[in-house]
């Protein structure tokens, strides 16, 4: 079922003109996310960039902050962290701007993991705390769980041991 959704999506975005606007910027970041389980990176990158251009000029800030937090994290998979890190400044903000919790704590959490990899453990820690925080906020399981995890690393790195194994 999964597979002939795919190639259903896929037919659908070959079609010029059949998807359009947001219904084209959704398709194109569900294709880039299996794109990325796949390991298809320029293709993937390929799609991330048509989705950036089209919430650009759609210009809802919420659909460019999901664009731009789907962008920031193929940018840290290949390991482009100073790119990664401007983008997701630039999703943070538009994030906040739309009052978007979810986009604003993707965002952030991706922050942590682009300052871990960096080596600034104490900015990394503020930005897992802060997604940690707004998880909760809005009842998030799964990114309470990213959040938890990612904080457990910084506080490895940097020896605070106990506060790890929480």
């Amino acid at each position: 079922l999964n597979d002939a959704a795919a190639r259903l999506a896929e037919r659908a975005l070959a079609v010029p003109g059949l998807l359009a606007g947001a219904a084209r910027l959704e398709s194109l970041l569900r294709r880039a996310r299996r794109l990325d389980v796949l390991g298809r990176r320029e293709a993937e990158r390929a799609a991330l960039d048509e989705a950036k251009a089209l919430a650009e000029v759609d210009g809802d800030p919420a659909l460019r902050a999901r664009a731009l937090c789907a962008l920031g994290w193929h940018l840290i998979r290949v390991a482009c962290f100073a790119e990664a890190e401007s983008i997701l400044q630039a999703a943070l903000a538009l994030a906040r701007a739309a009052r978007d919790k979810k986009e604003e704590a993707v965002a952030t959490g991706n922050l942590g993991i682009v300052c871990t990899a960096l080596g600034r453990s104490v900015e990394a820690r503020e930005h897992h705390e802060r997604h940690l925080a707004l998880a909760c906020e809005a009842g998030d399981r799964l990114g309470e769980a990213a959040a938890g995890g990612n904080l457990g690393v910084v506080c490895f790195d940097i020896g605070r041991f106990d506060e790890a194994r929480e």
